[in-house]
């Protein structure tokens, strides 16, 4: 494709990963030509700042390759930890990982965006920052990855790891204090464990959903009593 990825014009809102690999998994961490995801995601770190300007969330997924799965949940999933207490960053991060867990789940080898958000602009500067923000966060994490246990993390596991993200992205988008945090390192794990089919990860973010679960329900229920306490003081007045 003669169109560099980090043009102002966005790709069409079709299958991003143009020659997915056979079956339903997806690349590993080292992709095509040894190149591993945080080296790609340097030179497109690299790239976005020498451009200038703004890209679209298609252009950025497209180049991405066949590692758009994993990486836009990876990505998503971190800064929803990182980024914890900035106001709207569930509803910007919500979406994106939202569809990607939807096609996980349904097995799909190619990542689809629709057009709302496959033309949503980045200003470039702001993906550069993106980048150096969570590659630190990828580097930690290829030390450990390896192919095991992939009767976890590939197959039928890979489609419920899927609906395992989808529920953990709907947590996100639910204004729930405290309720991004925990949901977005587990959905961070997955990504990993579905990038390099590593059962270990997924182990590891089944135990964090847990947590994660036991934890949104006792801020609901918190929330819940402390309304009805509310509710009765009022009454009683």
């Amino acid at each position: 494709m003669s169109q560099t990825p980090m043009s102002q014009d966005g790709p069409p809102p079709h299958e991003i990963d143009r020659h997915p690999p056979q079956g339903p998994a997806r690349a590993s961490a080292t992709g095509h030509g040894g190149h591993r995801l945080s080296d790609l995601i340097a030179d497109i770190a690299a790239e976005a700042e020498a451009a200038g300007g703004s890209t679209t969330l298609g252009a950025f997924v497209e180049r991405l390759g066949d590692r758009a799965f994993a990486a836009l949940l990876f990505i998503c999933g971190m800064l929803n930890v990182i980024a914890l207490g900035i106001p709207g960053i569930s509803t910007i991060l919500g979406a994106p990982m939202m569809v990607a867990a939807v096609q996980v789940m349904i097995g799909r080898d190619s990542l689809w965006l629709p057009k709302v958000i496959a033309r949503r602009p980045i200003a470039n500067p702001e993906l550069a920052k993106l980048c150096a923000r969570v590659r630190p966060w990828i580097l930690r994490a290829e030390r450990f990855l390896q192919p095991r246990f992939e009767i976890f993390a590939a197959g039928a596991a890979e489609r419920i790891i899927g609906g395992l993200c989808l529920l953990l992205s709907a947590l996100i988008f639910l204004p729930i204090p405290l309720g991004n945090a925990l949901p977005g390192l587990a959905i961070a794990l997955y990504a990993l464990a579905i990038l390099e089919r590593d059962g270990v990860f997924a182990l590891l973010g089944l135990v964090v959903t847990a947590i994660s679960l036991v934890v949104v329900s006792g801020v609901v229920y918190a929330i819940g009593m402390a309304a009805v306490l509310f509710i009765r003081y009022a009454l009683n007045l």
